[in-house]
């Protein structure tokens, strides 16, 4: 089973293409399959994201541990791309929301709803980790 990360913005974000110029990160409509996860969100566009594990569980980083990635791929590469993202879309407006579920509990309603600033999440030095069923509202 896998992790999936949703972001929800008002404002259209860009969406990332998953190729070879893009494996670390990218950014992709949420399928048909998955559209009731757009239900916990507040917000007007509702987004997937991926990492170089080819779905959003690539976005835990252990930095003691030594994850498999494809050639030509460092595992970081793929949370720093992600912070990168969230940082560009907070330019656009106040605040933005995250949501992490395992693949097929789309519909299942969020356990618990917090509210971070982005500064609070960018230090990763002690690595990145994904809760699951936490609605997350991050502001600037």
């Amino acid at each position: 089973m896998c992790y999936c990360v949703y972001v929800g913005s008002n404002q259209t974000l860009p969406l990332i293409e998953q190729g070879p110029y893009s494996r670390a990160f990218y950014v992709t409509p949420v399928r048909e399959d998955e559209k009731e996860v757009e239900g916990h969100f507040t917000k007007k566009h509702v987004y997937y994201l991926g990492s170089y594990t080819g779905c959003s569980c690539g976005f835990n980083y252990n930095p003691n541990a030594t994850p498999l990635a494809p050639p030509g791929v460092e595992p970081i590469e793929s949370i720093y791309a992600l912070l990168s993202y969230l940082k560009e879309a907070l330019e656009y407006e106040h605040d933005i929301e995250f949501y992490t579920c395992w693949a097929g509990n789309q519909a299942q309603l969020p356990d618990q709803r917090v509210a971070v600033a982005i500064e609070e999440i960018t230090d990763i030095s002690d690595g990145f980790y994904l809760d699951e069923n936490i609605f997350v509202t991050i502001t600037k």
